[in-house]
């Protein structure tokens, strides 16, 4: 729960959990980590996670779920169209950043840049094709489709580019 700031017991997504089956666990950045339920999970499996998200109250609720959970996950506030480090990741993870395409198309630049050899980069948005409840017509410009952001990543080898049917 957002408004209420407590900590949500929620599940991580399941295409992480099927992506990430029979990977060796190493260093992984997740952007837009929100409330913390990716990262934590990843630190359980034993990788080593640092967690960025732009909203402050998401990442004291990861903070949180990370103590109750007993994991280590170094969470901070950041912009991830402006996000620099000096690391180099195995794995980096970006679920549901709705961003226009020019912020969109920054950060990918940007996360594939930080890339390790042989490193892998699973970003998960919401499609054109079947926006979700809610969104307005300018909010749809923040959709995707899997066309785009192969266009938009550079430099890295795609290995699945396409639409997942949740229903």
């Amino acid at each position: 729960m957002w408004g209420g700031q407590t900590v949500t017991e929620s599940p991580p997504d399941e295409t992480l959990v099927s992506c990430v089956k029979g990977l060796k666990p190493a260093l992984v950045l997740e952007l837009g980590c929100g409330a913390g339920a990716n990262a934590v999970w990843l630190a359980e499996q034993g990788w080593t996670v640092e967690a960025i998200d732009f909203s402050e109250q998401a990442v004291d609720l990861g903070r949180q779920l990370a103590a109750k959970r007993g994991v280590a996950v170094a969470f901070g506030v950041g912009d991830a169209t402006n996000f620099k480090t000096d690391s180099q990741y195995d794995l980096i993870i970006s679920f549901y950043i709705h961003l226009w395409p020019r912020g969109r198309a920054t950060m990918l630049d940007i996360v594939c840049g930080f890339l390790a050899p042989g490193g892998k980069l699973l970003f998960i948005s919401h499609d054109r094709s079947n926006p979700p409840p809610g969104f307005s017509e300018d909010e749809f410009d923040s959709l995707t489709t899997p066309d785009e952001i192969v266009l938009e990543l550079t430099g890295v080898e795609i290995e699945v580019a396409t639409v997942i049917d949740h229903d």
